[in-house]
């Protein structure tokens, strides 16, 4: 019970000031190319339902645009680029990173960590600064399949929970397809826990059967996931789309992805000296590595140090990288430095410092409305500082009423 008392006090002081700072970074100036995609897709659902939507986006966060959707034609607000548009579509967002917060709080309390190193683990996720820029600050979502896919790796770790472990990867992979660079692992555990991991395949059957539902009624399945899944692979023909990559390196930013590097001929050899083709043979060369150490993976710390390695060697060897991409490592290296601080901790760090630079170099936080609330925290400093110097014993008696409840 104390335990319990513990984890729920940690969880509500470090979960209320993750949100507080969700809500912060939301008023900061969005990515004006993606925000145009959810006035345009949001419109869509208004106008034709599921049945309707032409984007290329998976469906699992297709059902929340859809809930936008209906909220905007109940309050007969006009879909545009507005705070209250960008608030409304990253629920989910505010959601997976409490739900972390949350999560991370109960799993602290299974090792003998003194107070403060709890308050400092719990204090970096629920302030992590890559995890803030890609999702409020920039407006995207990246952080809703990297936390199902951090529950199937936990739970497919787990006996008890390993029947649930399918229908989370799975979900994750219909909210992102870029959930396939933990595949090497989750599908390494599987294979380990063959005798009980295949349990969990008729509960995948059934979630995916309910997400995908409503565009099999609306006549526009196959369409939605041929856009999702196979044509979007090759949208970007790049070596790199702004990514701080190996391909940065090589050919720079930008650069066409079937050029080869150093300037070598496309003759003989050559060929396979292109970004599409070394990256994708770089990778595979790590994944098979990943897969065969996952399948002799005995401890969930060394789950989530793989899924940190498969997910860094994603971004960093594939062509046609965003800069955002680096952010599906990010909780997986948290997981693994709250599992094991004494490795986990110089890589942890240096993927969260590359992930928030690297996204901040694209979509830096700004905009008027920060200015504004900046200037109200300024405000109520002053006068808190002020009542406390002015008032002591007043201030004293307000602060042990905030700690009772």
């Amino acid at each position: 019970m104390y335990k319990y008392r513990n984890n729920l006090k940690l969880f509500i002081f470090w979960g209320v000031i993750c949100l507080l700072a969700n809500v912060v970074c939301t008023a900061s100036t969005p990515y004006d190319g993606d925000q145009s995609f959810w006035v345009g897709w949001v419109q869509q659902l208004i106008d034709g339902g599921f049945g309707g939507f032409k984007g290329n986006y998976p469906p699992l966060y297709v059902f929340w645009l859809w809930v936008v959707a209906q909220i905007h034609a109940v309050l007969n607000f006009a879909v545009d680029k507005t705070f209250f548009l960008k608030f409304i579509c990253l629920w989910p967002v505010f959601f997976s990173h409490l739900f972390f917060v949350d999560f991370l709080c109960r799993i602290t309390e299974k090792f003998n960590y003194p107070d403060w190193k709890k308050h400092l683990l719990i204090a970096f996720v629920a302030l992590n600064p890559a995890i803030l820029i890609n999702g409020p600050v920039w407006g995207q979502v990246d952080l809703l399949p990297v936390v199902l896919a951090v529950l199937a790796i936990y739970c497919i770790s787990r006996p008890r929970y390993i029947f649930l472990a399918s229908m989370l990867y799975l979900l994750a992979l219909l909210a992102k397809f870029q959930m396939i660079a933990f595949l090497p692992i989750f599908g390494g555990l599987f294979i380990r826990n063959w005798r009980t991991s295949w349990k969990g395949i008729p509960l995948a059957v059934v979630g995916a059967a309910i997400v995908l539902l409503p565009f099999a009624i609306g006549g526009n399945l196959l369409p939605m996931l041929t856009r999702a899944y196979v044509q979007t692979t090759s949208q970007y023909p790049y070596a790199t789309m702004n990514a701080t990559n190996l391909w940065v390196l090589l050919v720079g930013n930008a650069a066409p992805d079937n050029v080869p590097i150093w300037g070598v001929s496309a003759d003989g050899l050559g060929f396979l000296l292109k970004p599409a083709i070394l990256g994708k043979i770089l990778f595979v060369i790590v994944s098979v590595f990943v897969l065969i150490k996952s399948i002799l993976c005995k401890n969930i710390r060394t789950a989530f140090a793989l899924c940190t390695l498969n997910g860094l060697a994603f971004f960093v060897l594939l062509p046609g990288m965003h800069e955002r991409y680096l952010l599906y490592a990010v909780p997986m290296a948290i997981c693994w430095f709250v599992w094991d601080m004494r490795r986990g901790g110089i890589p942890c760090l240096l993927i969260t410092l590359v992930a928030s630079l690297n996204v901040n170099l694209i979509n830096p936080f700004r905009g008027n409305d920060v200015w504004n609330t900046l200037s109200v925290a300024g405000c109520i400093a002053l006068i808190i500082l002020l009542c406390t110097v002015a008032m002591p014993n007043v201030i004293n008696k307000v602060v042990c009423e905030i700690k009772k409840v």
